[in-house]
């Protein structure tokens, strides 16, 4: 069977260390933004992601891109 993905989105998340719990484990917060184009390369998107940052009060733990496809049977 044939399978037919369309990207019909994409988001991207950066994992932001906010604080610290009494027992030393880190508080994670996520910060997202939609509306990224899903044909963005990634490093343009990577690129975003290190200016936005610069501009954060909170160190980044972590930047992911979230693609979103819609799946449909082919021919």
């Amino acid at each position: 069977m044939a399978v037919i993905a369309t990207p019909t989105g994409s988001r991207l998340s950066l994992l932001l260390k906010v604080g610290e719990k009494d027992n030393g484990q880190p508080i994670l917060k996520t910060l997202s933004f939609s509306g990224v184009k899903p044909e963005s390369d990634d490093e343009d998107v990577l690129d975003v992601a290190l200016g936005i940052e610069e501009l954060l009060q909170h160190p980044v733990e972590g930047i992911s891109r979230v693609n979103q496809v819609d799946l449909a049977e082919g021919d």
